[in-house]
């Protein structure tokens, strides 16, 4: 029996709490979301520059903005247009990659957006491929 009184003690003190929490209910805000969160660049030789571009959609009620992108490294630079994407449109993020002096091998970089989303502000998407083994000559 006090088993069960603490139980409905501890129930009647999470319910609230639980109750408060935010949802993913229209209404909060800006939400960015990607077509394809891997862009996918192929094989390529590794005195080659690749490019690529993400399509993001804004999910929310409210004007997404980007603030910043950040890369992995010098070797991924990205753009976007600097202006709100509205709710229900859409929006292309163009990364370039530059493969010269790299090793062979898979590849893998984050592109990292800072915006004004209502899931903490921060989306990531990756680039992969794969840079081709010289050739001898």
């Amino acid at each position: 029996m006090r088993i069960a009184a603490i139980l409905l003690a501890i129930a009647a003190n999470i319910a609230p709490a639980i109750a408060s929490e935010p949802s993913d209910a229209a209404g909060e805000g800006a939400l960015l979301v990607f077509e394809q969160r891997s862009l996918q660049l192929g094989v390529f030789d590794r005195d080659s520059v690749q490019t690529g571009r993400f399509k993001i959609y804004n999910r929310g009620d409210e004007p997404l903005v980007i603030r910043s992108i950040f890369t992995d490294c010098g070797c991924t630079k990205a753009q976007y247009e600097r202006k709100p994407v509205e709710p229900g449109d859409s929006a292309y993020i163009t990364v370039r990659f530059d493969g010269r002096g790299r090793a062979h091998g898979r590849i893998r970089k984050a592109v990292r957006i800072r915006s004004n989303t209502r899931d903490g502000g921060y989306s990531t998407g990756f680039v992969d491929g794969t840079i081709s083994r010289p050739t001898r000559r």
